[in-house]
């Protein structure tokens, strides 16, 4: 390794364009904007850390990197990264033709604003630990980047994955940092991260993941830290494919174990960065600052290319000098539920802070365990320390997947012909994950699409590959070939009242007749008479060949209250006590009023009576009345505002 660093920065800016850049960055890095890099991981453990990738840059890619890979390692976690230009539709890369997804959810961090057509830059990550199997020191890489059309370069780009590993000769442990981009791509960048609590006669390990760095240099990126320039990157890594500008980007290929930095491929692990070297021991160009920085800046942004220099990562490995340091390979790094539960999250007891990245969807930001009902998927990242060595904390990044309930995008229902059974359920494009069951009354059904169904209501639900579910009931509605009519003849009326229903139905071999639910009749027509006011609900229901196919028709019967007066015809007016008076039975009326006349016409008695009770008297005579017979004319209106006129004949006895 060489450590003279002046000597090494003296040959590096031999030139007067270079000092020119460094009088640039150090007058200028004061008013830039001051972030922190998004802190992705930062885990401690006993092992050795190796990192290595591959770019397209503006072509597909089908190739190979090599990392640092022995047969006695173990892998403990490996991350895959890459970068989008625009919002390009999903895609998957394929690493030793295993097929990884890329999609919205593996984004970290906040999408960037970028130089028109393209208006997005953002940095995604996956956890690739449980999806590819090492078996040699190199990786096979597919990747077909380029979405096409426009806007131009809308796309998925390049790939970076980092692995974390044990090994029996790997004796002390090493603490691995993963900072990603959170700054305009497109302007020069100034990010502070940090100091590590660290074993300084240990290396501290910076690698940095940029792409479409061409050999121009123009196109070249300046990299510094506190103030003191590491050198220039630009061309390409051994490992891209092509020629340039195709090829262009440059990755910091290493390895750490056991407190030492080495480099991969044409990496060098000195105190400088130069081409496409871009690993550096970085020990002495840290300050007793709480907080250190990183400076990043093209050296210019030419127009024909449109695009700023990217730097999606970068990378610290060093060895802690901390007291405690918990293992936290056994915490789940992954979680997985259906929209809408909620799942708890585990993390470990050896620590005394905890603090979540975020904190939408999570019961508590604070807590070591907290419940989690995200609403969709995406990272969280939580740091854990103790308050003992705050800067010996770890941050570890767990996976939410938010599975889709495989709701169907199109759910029709068909009626069923009788007597064919003809009822369908067609339930497509569920959402969430592939292969689907579907089951309807606890049946399976070999898709979506149920036939030759009877009418009636059946209780049926989609299973994804996950296990969410949606369920519903559904009625197939009878669709019958026969068509139940009829009419009433009157439609409504005083009681008592007689009503003939005449059936009118098409097509039906049988019916039958419901009167307030009641079975009624069987006959083709009915004729009913109705004592009492009130409401009727008529029913018809017509069938053909089975009981099962049925039509049915229906109708609601109004009957008033009619008017009833019952008068005695025969009166005797003695004084024994004994129907001395004429007394009538009245239902139905409201008022009524009357005239009695004798044979020769002549008016004897008349009298009214308003909101008449059921016994009406209506003529007491004196007992001296002669005999004969008597004429009553009574005049009621009835409940519902009818007038009736009834004439009586009444007899007088004695």
């Amino acid at each position: 390794k060489i450590r003279n660093s002046q000597e090494l920065r003296a040959k590096t800016f031999n030139t007067m364009s270079r000092v020119r850049w460094i009088l640039i960055f150090c007058n200028l890095s004061w008013i830039l904007s001051v972030s922190a890099q998004d802190l992705f991981v930062e885990e401690c453990f006993v092992g050795g850390v190796t990192a290595a990738g591959i770019t397209g840059s503006l072509g597909p890619i089908d190739g190979k990197f090599q990392f640092h890979w022995e047969e006695d390692f173990e892998l403990i976690r490996a991350f895959a990264f890459t970068y989008r230009y625009g919002r390009p539709v999903d895609n998957e890369i394929f690493l030793n033709g295993e097929s990884i997804s890329l999609d919205m959810s593996s984004q970290i961090g906040v999408e960037l604003p970028d130089a028109p057509p393209i208006g997005q830059f953002a940095v995604h990550g996956i956890d690739i630990t449980n999806s590819i199997d090492i078996v040699e020191d190199s990786i096979s890489v597919v990747l077909d980047a380029f979405e096409g059309g426009e806007p131009i370069n809308t796309g998925w780009w390049s790939v970076m994955c980092v692995f974390l590993y044990e090994s029996p000769t790997i004796i002390e442990p090493v603490c691995l940092r993963i900072y990603t981009a959170n700054q305009n791509q497109n302007a020069s960048q100034n990010y502070y991260f940090p100091k590590p609590s660290f074993d300084p006669i240990s290396d501290l390990g910076f690698a940095i993941y940029s792409d479409r760095i061409n050999d121009f240099e123009e196109d070249r990126s300046l990299i510094g830290i506190n103030g003191s320039s590491l050198g220039n990157i630009g061309g390409a890594d051994n490992t891209n494919p092509g020629s340039a500008p195709f090829n262009s980007g440059v990755r910091g290929h290493f390895y750490y174990e056991n407190g030492q930095l080495f480099g991969l491929d044409d990496d060098i692990p000195n105190n400088t960065v130069e081409d496409s070297d871009c690993i550096a021991v970085i020990n002495e160009y840290l300050t007793d600052e709480a907080e250190q920085q990183v400076f990043l800046t093209a050296i210019s942004y030419p127009t024909s290319f449109a695009r700023g220099n990217p730097h999606p990562a970068f990378f610290l490995t060093y060895t802690p000098d901390c007291t405690v340091l918990p293992d936290l390979g056994e915490v789940p790094r992954r979680y997985s539920f259906c929209r809408g539960d909620t799942v708890q999250i585990t993390t470990t007891d050896e620590y005394e802070n905890f603090e979540w990245s975020k904190a939408a969807g999570l019961s508590d930001s604070t807590s070591a365990n907290p419940l989690c009902f995200a609403d969709s998927s995406g990272w969280y990242m939580v740091k854990m320390w103790n308050e003992a060595e705050p800067g010996c904390s770890q941050t570890i990044p767990i996976f939410i997947e938010v599975n889709d309930i495989p709701r169907p995008a199109n759910f029709d229902l068909t009626s069923s012909f009788c007597p064919e059974n003809s009822g369908e359920i067609r339930a497509l494009n569920p959402a969430g994950n592939a292969p689907f069951t579907h089951w309807l009354d606890d049946e399976f059904q070999f898709s979506g699409v149920v036939q030759n169904l009877a009418p009636g209501e059946y209780d049926f639900r989609i299973n994804s590959a996950v296990g969410c579910e949606w369920d519903t009931t559904v009625t197939i509605p009878l669709n019958p070939i026969q068509v139940a009519d009829f009419t009433a003849n009157p439609e409504s009326g005083f009681s008592p009242l007689d009503v003939f229903f005449n059936n009118n139905s098409n097509q039906a071999t049988a019916y039958q007749w419901l009167i307030d639910g009641v079975p009624t009749s069987e006959s083709e027509n009915l004729l009913y008479a109705f004592t009492d006011s009130g409401s009727y609900e008529i029913t018809l229901i017509a069938f053909r060949n089975e009981l099962t196919c049925a039509d049915t028709a229906t109708f609601i019967l109004r009957v008033e209250p009619g008017i009833q007066v019952l008068m005695p015809n025969v009166i005797s007016p003695n004084g024994d006590g004994r129907n001395d008076r004429l007394i009538a039975q009245i239902q139905g009326v409201a008022s009524c009023r009357w005239t009695i006349f004798n044979r020769w016409g002549n008016e004897v008695a008349l009298g009214e009576e308003t909101n008449p009770v059921q016994e009406v008297e209506i003529w007491s005579p004196d007992s001296e009345l002669a005999e004969g017979t008597y004429t009553l004319v009574l005049v009621a209106r009835g409940l519902a505002g009818q007038i009736e006129q009834f004439e009586f004949q009444v007899a007088v006895v004695r």
